[in-house]
């Protein structure tokens, strides 16, 4: 899986990778570098301040694009600022794979029917 998929505006979801059940960090996409395996996303704000994730730590970025949902393993490599606007970039660091939500498989199947109009008086 590349990052092709993924395009400015996605919403992302950030969880560390050692305990994905703990808290989840929600941000926006700004920029993709595909050819590096970068992403430039907005800080995550809680409660009306920035979240800074430390960049010692593994996370677990899941893209919500068009085509489906992304999941991808990344570390935190920089955090800039432009203005009023604070972002971080994240470095890609596997191929990722598509998330698939439902619990069951999708089976396609043709049955032959027969069918009748029935009128009113009948």
């Amino acid at each position: 899986m590349t990052l092709d998929s993924i395009s400015i505006g996605n919403r992302i979801e950030i969880t560390l990778k050692r305990d994905e059940g703990l808290k989840t960090f929600a941000s926006l996409v700004e920029k993709v570098d595909s050819d590096k395996k970068e992403v430039l996303a907005y800080m995550p704000i809680s409660y009306g301040k920035l979240i800074k994730l430390p960049m010692t730590e593994k996370y677990v970025v899941v893209f919500f694009t068009e085509k489906g949902m992304f999941k991808f393993d990344c570390v935190v490599v920089e955090y800039l600022s432009e203005g009023e606007f604070h972002f971080m970039k994240l470095k890609i660091i596997n191929d990722g794979l598509k998330v698939q939500r439902r619990e069951y498989f999708r089976f396609n199947c043709l049955l032959p029917v027969k069918f009748e109009k029935i009128e009113k008086n009948e």
